[in-house]
């Protein structure tokens, strides 16, 4: 190419092609760095002169339309070795930068745009680029060139998509536009029945935090006879959203973009735990300024959960705490009485001839025997004592801010109500009694397994007096 000369009216003077190739370098580096610039002046042009009402809510169009125009310059810097200068004899169907426009033109040809439309838009695209070479902060950048290289492009661009709108048919168009039409249908169709087919309850509001729909699965969870679709073909005015109104306007007032909390919901099916996730849509136009809610009813979960912790604790025939987790709990309690010094007490009962009791009426009614103990244990006890069954029919109990003294007495009130308890059995009453033994937790003491052991040598010693009776721990 012959540099010797540049057109008198771009301002520039005569140049050689060292020069013009480190301008094309300078305009090629600013264009690959700043395509998140770009996109914010064009978005805030397309927002200020009302174009987002037509384009894309994603930020991801936005710049994926940025990135094949900066593209296309850069291919046009290096076609043209310069400046894409117009000729009266130019064949743009095979220009570079009319393909491109005329690639994009029939795109959003097929959505409805109208050239006028399309050509306002591109007005502010173009309007970007020169602001922002007229922003540029680097010394190097010939901006009068580059301004000019920006401006010659879009109107290569502009000439090209120009003739080849002109020259399709109005019919053709039609058919272009009524195949476009039905796609887009099927496509709205496609994401619907998606929505409709999510698992997950989902609501949508709009700006107003008003129900714009709600997929079927969360209208089950609100009406009685849920009908696919209805939300999203009934064309009455929007409801509140129940349940969870102030905790929308909390959201809304946060200015969070997300959120995430739980809470019990009143729903038709009866109180559901719910995980409710809430997200602003992602609109960087700024026409759709709803919120998505996603309810996650993890009730089943929390119901197996506690299940799940019930076993580990509780011993499956009384309900009360089971060996692990009784000795666990006064492990603590025997921490926080060394803390505090408030004293602490352990009682170990157990049922006495428990083997004659089986042996003579069955196991069955063994069971019987040791649920009846617990009920009374847990009737006569406080109701921050600690009760649990250490195997058999040993049971201990761990009175909290109880001395020996206090602890050796209510364990002999709970000898005295047993050995008056009848369990009915083939028509006669069957009695049985119990054996205590009682300790004292000491400051001394390096854990709860000492006083537990001196608790059993009481219990041992009560056992060997004749049983029925409580003894205490020396």
């Amino acid at each position: 190419m012959d540099y010797s000369l540049l057109q008198a009216d771009s301002g520039l003077f005569a140049d050689d092609g060292h020069v013009i190739y480190l301008k094309m370098v300078h305009l090629q580096t600013l264009l690959e760095g700043s395509e998140d610039d770009l996109i914010d002046r064009v978005l805030g042009y397309a927002r200020l002169h009302d174009y987002v009402k037509y384009t894309s809510t994603l930020q991801e169009a936005w710049r994926i339309s940025i990135a094949g125009l900066s593209d296309a310059m850069i291919k046009a810097l290096h076609h043209y070795d310069g400046i894409p200068e117009l000729g009266p004899d130019e064949d743009f169907s095979h220009d570079p930068v009319a393909t491109f426009a005329i690639t994009e033109a029939q795109k959003h040809r097929e959505r409805g745009v109208t050239l006028s439309m399309f050509l306002g838009l591109m007005k502010y695209y173009r309007q970007s680029y020169i602001d922002l070479i007229s922003a540029a902060d680097n010394p190097d950048i010939d901006k009068a060139w580059c301004m000019l290289f920006i401006n010659r492009f879009y109107d290569r661009l502009e000439i090209g998509l120009c003739s080849e709108w002109l020259e399709r048919g109005e019919k053709k168009k039609t058919r272009e536009l009524q195949s476009s039409n039905r796609s887009m249908t099927n496509e709205k169709n496609k994401y619907l029945t998606i929505f409709e087919s999510l698992h997950e309850p989902v609501v949508l509001l709009n700006s107003e935090n008003r129900i714009e729909n709600m997929n079927h699965a969360a209208t089950a969870l609100m009406e009685d006879s849920p009908v696919y679709g209805r939300s999203y073909y009934d064309q009455g005015p929007g409801k509140v959203f129940p349940w969870l109104t102030d905790e929308i306007e909390q959201f809304i007032s946060s200015g969070m973009t997300e959120g995430r909390f739980e809470k019990e919901l009143p729903t038709v099916i009866g109180a559901r735990h719910i995980i409710i996730k809430m997200k602003k849509m992602l609109d960087v136009s700024e026409k759709f300024s709803g919120t998505v809610i996603i309810l996650n009813d993890v009730t089943d979960q929390k119901e197996m959960e506690k299940r799940l912790r019930q076993m580990a604790t509780t011993d499956s025939l009384t309900g009360i705490y089971n060996r692990g987790w009784y000795l666990s709990l006064t492990q603590e309690e025997s921490k926080r009485s060394r803390r505090n010094g408030a004293p602490l007490s352990v009682v170990l009962a157990d049922i006495d001839n428990f083997k004659k009791i089986n042996d003579t009426f069955g196991h069955q009614i063994g069971d019987e025997v040791i649920r009846k103990t617990c009920v009374i244990f847990r009737e006569q006890l406080r109701e921050y004592d600690i009760l649990g069954r250490l195997g058999g029919e040993e049971f201990g109990i761990t009175m909290i801010e109880c001395d020996l003294k206090k602890a050796a007495s209510i364990a002999d009130r709970l000898r005295k109500v047993l050995s008056l308890c009848e369990l009915p059995h083939d028509g006669s009453a069957l009695r049985f009694t119990v054996s205590l033994g009682v300790a004292q937790y000491h400051q001394s003491d390096t854990n709860v397994g000492e006083v537990l052991r001196r608790a059993d040598r009481a219990l041992y010693a009560a056992k060997n007096s004749g049983r029925n009776c409580v003894r205490e721990a020396s």
